[in-house]
């Protein structure tokens, strides 16, 4: 998936991952990227599937499964993140509850909120 966004140009192809979340509910799968240039992004992937012509999330765990043709898409998603909203996903996405804290006091002096959603 390429984007460009406020001149900066997104590839996940090109850019290096440096880390993925699977949603516990698996609603959706995340990867943190980094480009050449420095810049953070997270790509978000969803599920959807098509009910009455509209576009709807469902879970990535085959539950919904078997839809006919052309009823299935993944939707994705790029969104630039900040150092400090990236430092921020990964701790919410990989550190475990007990340390994120300490974390946040130690890496991230002033708040960067990141909303898994």
């Amino acid at each position: 998936m390429k984007r460009t966004i406020k001149g900066v140009e997104y590839d996940t192809k090109r850019d290096e991952v440096l880390a993925n979340y699977d949603a516990e509910d698996n609603r959706f799968m995340e990867n943190l990227h980094h480009t050449k240039e420095g810049q953070f992004y997270v790509h978000k992937q969803q599920l959807q599937f098509r009910q009455g012509g509209v576009w709807r999330d469902t879970p990535m765990d085959g539950t919904t499964y078997p839809l006919p043709n052309g009823a299935v898409r993944f939707a994705g998603t790029i969104k630039p993140l900040s150092k400090g909203e990236a430092v921020e996903w990964f701790i919410q996405t990989h550190a475990p509850e007990c340390l994120q804290k300490m974390l946040r006091i130690t890496f991230l002096p002033v708040a960067h909120p990141y909303s898994l959603s």
